[in-house]
């Protein structure tokens, strides 16, 4: 718990003792002085005798003083609903369900700040100057760093991104706005476990994307990626000039003054305080897998206290980053930040119409901080608000063939995320949400309190992982068959490289092919002869990247055979350099799985220019 710079001087007195109280706190603090025959005249204008205003004000401080109501402009608002509100949180807290900081204020007083739980299971306990990763919360700074510099002149949101990343896949038709609105067509994450525990760079999540290609072409439909905001984190730093920590303080933490804030991608101060994030499996917190969140540069890289996020929705709030704020609100004004991450998870939200900020801070993933951000604003109104109670959860160890059933790649909303176990009770799905086993086909989700029915098709194989919301929504996560996720994840790297063949992106090329690929063509004379040509991937991308004219090859019918980690894909295509056809026959593209995912290890190709499939030529 914290005082406001009004209130440092800490007093334990009792109600009954508030007269030794207040003048103890006359004598040492000439603002607080001020304040309380503030408070006493508001009183008296109100209708109360000079001694019952001056009583009341000492109660109040004296509560303010002893921690009942740790907080600056607690007049406004009552100490009645203040302690139904600390009741009420920490109803919750005393279930386990809350750890982490919660602070609310009115206006532009914080009138409730308050830490519970553990920083560090059996170790340290969370205090208001804990860090936490903020998650999503991340885009929204960035988004507003964005802005800052649009509104400088240093880049458009037209501007696209082959301005500064002339390489990256399809970079002449994604744009700034894109990125910014996740219509850039690329996946959420591109990262191995590897890649998360090591420390990046923008530049190095930028090699990455780039790697991994688009899911869709730019500006098409809408794809959650967090991905997508660290490639934005790059371009920032291109075009400024500036590494992406120093344009966000810059930018947005400085001129709110919320100078506590940390980026993963910069070094901790020493002394700094970090809540380990948690999962609550039925067998208690379970600490997230440690992570360097600088793999979400731009998107979930930021530490923050509760304090200094709320510096910055202040700053928002009066209009002190002038157009950069554009997309910080919505159209009626309200701020509503969130984001979950690695066992973290933090909810920023103003209402414009009570003036009220809440904003908590959770180093474990519970829906008891969708019931906080929920309920306080009606308790602060005066209504009378009983903690609910805690789910309560019976646990059912899986068999290892159903867990086998289970685990597996399922789409959400365009993303793909794998579903893996951490005991026969407990999976978790890209990583980061949780579903505890309730039955062989149930499954509950302790981060939104949610149930959910496993459902699966008329051969019994599970086919979705579906939400059961008491109010009927219905969103389902799609299992993706194994044989058909791999056969998406082996064509998926054709296309991308035939795709950057046409773009002329030479990186884009590299990125799906081992180092020591060969190209074989076998191209039949008219005399029957046959010529063999065997060039190495360098020469190849050499010689794409000279001719003026773009290579365009389609390809229909594929055929896929995998075998673990190796893959063919045999399919008939044809050649056009610009609208000038050049031959037809087959590829025989040969894949490995390597731990960066398939690459292409050898292409052979049959080449005739007669004999081919009539089909209309492509648009160059």
């Amino acid at each position: 718990m914290r005082f406001s710079p009004l209130d440092r001087n800490r007093c334990t007195c009792e109600v009954s003792q508030s007269r030794a109280c207040l003048a103890n706190m006359f004598t040492t603090n000439k603002p607080l002085r001020r304040k309380v025959m503030s408070m006493s005249k508001h009183a008296m204008h109100d209708g109360h005798s000079r001694g019952r205003a001056a009583a009341g004000a000492a109660m109040l401080l004296c509560a303010i003083a002893s921690g009942a109501v740790p907080v600056a402009g607690a007049a406004a608002q009552g100490t009645a609903p203040l302690r139904a509100m600390d009741a009420y949180i920490e109803t919750l807290a005393r279930d386990a369900q809350v750890s982490g900081t919660v602070l609310v204020a009115s206006g532009s007083d914080v009138v409730y700040e308050k830490s519970f739980g553990y920083a560090e299971y059996g170790r340290s306990k969370n205090t208001p100057e804990t860090l936490f990763a903020v998650a999503s919360v991340t885009k929204s700074l960035t988004g507003m760093a964005t802005r800052a510099l649009v509104a400088r002149g240093v880049l458009r949101l037209e501007d696209p991104i082959s301005k500064w990343i002339p390489d990256f896949p399809s970079a002449n038709s994604i744009t700034v706005g894109h990125l910014l609105s996740h219509r850039a067509g690329i996946p959420h994450r591109v990262t191995q476990p590897q890649d998360e525990q090591a420390a990046q760079t923008a530049e190095s999540m930028v090699r990455l994307a780039e790697r991994a290609g688009l899911v869709l072409p730019p500006g098409t439909q809408r794809l959650y990626s967090s991905t997508g905001y660290s490639v934005l984190a790059r371009v920032l730093e291109l075009a400024a000039g500036k590494p992406y920590s120093q344009l966000l303080r810059e930018l947005v933490l400085a001129p709110a003054g919320a100078n506590g804030v940390v980026d993963a991608t910069e070094p901790f101060p020493n002394g700094a305080r970090r809540a380990v994030g948690y999962f609550a499996t039925p067998g208690g917190p379970t600490p997230a897998a440690t992570k360097s969140l600088s793999f979400l540069v731009g998107a979930g890289s930021v530490w923050a206290t509760p304090r200094d996020l709320f510096k910055i929705v202040r700053r928002v709030v009066d209009g002190g980053y002038g157009t950069a704020a554009a997309g910080a609100r919505d159209e009626r004004g309200t701020v509503a930040w969130n984001g979950f991450s690695n066992g973290s998870m933090a909810v920023v939200h103003y209402d414009p119409v009570t003036k009220t900020t809440i904003i908590v801070t959770s180093n474990l993933l519970t829906g008891a901080i969708d019931w906080i951000v929920r309920d306080v604003p009606r308790i602060l109104a005066g209504e009378a608000v009983a903690a609910p109670s805690a789910p309560v959860v019976n646990a059912v160890a899986l068999s290892p063939e159903r867990r086998r059933q289970l685990e597996g790649t399922y789409n959400y909303f365009g993303n793909q995320q794998q579903l893996s176990f951490l005991s026969p009770s407990a999976a978790l799905l890209g990583g980061e949400y949780l579903f505890v086993a309730t039955g062989d086909t149930a499954l509950y989700a302790p981060q939104n309190y949610a149930d959910y029915a496993v459902v699966s098709d008329s051969s019994g194989q599970v086919s979705a992982i579906q939400l059961r919301a008491p109010n009927g929504l219905s969103i389902a996560r799609v299992r993706i068959p194994d044989d058909a996720a791999r056969r998406n994840e082996v064509l998926a790297v054709v296309q991308r490289f035939l795709d950057a063949m046409r773009a002329k992106d030479t990186a884009g090329m590299r990125a799906v092919f081992e180092p020591s690929a060969r190209f074989v063509g076998m191209r039949r004379r008219a005399t029957g002869d046959t010529t063999i040509s065997n060039r190495s991937v360098s020469d190849f991308i050499s010689q794409v990247a000279g001719d003026p004219r773009p290579w365009i090859e389609r390809t229909w019918s594929p055929e896929v055979r995998i075998d673990h980690s190796l893959a063919t894909v045999w399919a008939e295509f044809d050649f056009y350099t610009g609208s000038t056809f050049g031959s037809c026959g087959v590829d025989a593209v040969q894949l490995l799985r390597t731990p960066a995912g398939w690459r292409i290890v050898n292409i052979a190709d049959s080449l005739r220019a007669a004999g081919c499939t009539v089909r209309p030529p492509p648009t160059p």
